[in-house]
């Protein structure tokens, strides 16, 4: 089994996959904000991924709607958004690492 099929299958496994339509491009954004220990910028999400911020601004809209994440505007400038795991976001995360740990 591949490095890939692997993730796919601990994705499955952890129900934090198809069926609740998490990619892996989301379950990138996740933990990379579990790393960040803290609220984050979607601009600087979306230079550690490597993409651009139209593609982690709809990865974190889809992650909002099913409770993994929770998005705050900046006070000091609206065009900025703030993104941080939410504790389903967390316990995902702590999840996946586990599985992958144990595997």
């Amino acid at each position: 089994m591949t490095p890939f099929q692997n993730l796919l299958h601990l994705t499955d496994k952890l129900g934090v996959g198809h069926e609740q339509g998490v990619t892996l491009r989301q379950l990138a954004l996740l933990e990379a904000l579990y790393q960040s220990e803290g609220p984050s910028r979607i601009r600087i999400m979306a230079v550690q991924l490597g993409v651009v911020k139209p593609v982690v601004t709809r990865a974190v809209q889809l992650l909002v709607q099913q409770g993994f994440i929770k998005r705050e505007g900046d006070a000091l400038d609206l065009r900025d958004i703030w993104i941080s795991l939410t504790p389903k976001g967390r316990k995902a995360v702590e999840q996946m690492r586990g599985a992958i740990y144990h595997a």
